[in-house]
């Protein structure tokens, strides 16, 4: 497995969301328990992160995309916002490419997967 593919139905990468998470250490979710760096922890083992994430405002419906690289210091690139086609809340991310020095450590058991990346 060199990808990991997940799919979320939240409100999404609204610009109030997407601004916070491009801000490092955010404390938009330090009520809940975030610390507002756990997307370092994708790049810390993939390459780079995909975003795709359709989300309401007002009446309307977005949809924004974007990547980050582990590479590059701009932290969202290419971004891009554009009238969605489907109309429902819908977020994919894809971390891509695990970097080869930890494709032997990566537990590849789903349930440990998901945990490790909500911790």
């Amino acid at each position: 497995m060199s990808t990991i593919t997940i799919k979320d139905n939240g409100i999404g990468f609204t610009d109030e969301n997407t601004d916070s998470f491009d801000e490092l250490f955010s404390e938009k979710k330090l009520k809940i328990g975030g610390k507002g760096f756990g997307r370092f922890t994708y790049l810390k083992y993939f390459t780079s992160t995909s975003v795709d994430s359709t989300y309401k405002v007002d009446d309307q419906w977005k949809n924004r995309k974007f990547t980050f690289y582990s590479d590059r210091n701009e932290f969202i690139t290419n971004p891009h916002v554009s009238d969605a086609d489907e109309k429902k809340y819908q977020t994919t991310v894809v971390l891509n490419n695990i970097k080869k020095k930890h494709q032997d450590k990566l537990n590849l058991k789903l349930d440990t997967i998901a945990r490790k990346l909500f911790e």
